[in-house]
């Protein structure tokens, strides 16, 4: 999980790209474009989690804002998904993989944190976002 600023719904992602190019710099003060996640990988790789259809609507019947998402964008959610699932595809033993991009909370916005600078932008608060991810797991659970 991570947060992207500017999103009103919970984003399951479901493509992550093998690029780099970090709009806000990381933890080093790298930003820009860097190249690729990994030199010479796949240029894409798609999530293997089961029905991410299913986990929305799963998420929705919560009444918590989601959606399926093709841009994991190009910062360290995009590489940290790229890597889980180039180590699912090595592992090929149930291991499933996905994304979940999160809304900002409205006390970061209220607080003014740095990813909450601009006009009017979206939350969600933190019990929804609970509510959803609980849907997600029980929705993807397997039946005992």
């Amino acid at each position: 999980m991570g947060q992207a600023a500017g999103r009103a719904a919970l984003c399951l992602e479901r493509i992550a790209r093998n690029r780099r190019d970090f709009g806000v710099p990381d933890s080093a003060g790298r930003s820009g474009p860097l190249g690729p996640v990994r030199e010479g990988g796949l240029a894409e790789r798609i999530a293997n989690w089961p029905d991410l259809e299913g986990a929305v609507a799963a998420i929705e019947k919560e009444s918590v804002p989601s959606m399926v998402s093709d841009e994991a964008g190009g910062h360290l959610c995009n590489q940290t998904l790229y890597l889980t699932l180039e180590a699912a595809e090595r592992e090929r033993d149930g291991f499933v993989a996905t994304f979940l991009h999160l809304p900002l909370l409205p006390e970061q916005v209220a607080a003014g944190v740095p990813a909450a600078q601009g006009e009017a932008l979206p939350t969600v608060p933190l019990r929804e976002m609970a509510r959803a991810v609980r849907a997600v797991l029980r929705h993807t659970r397997p039946a005992a």
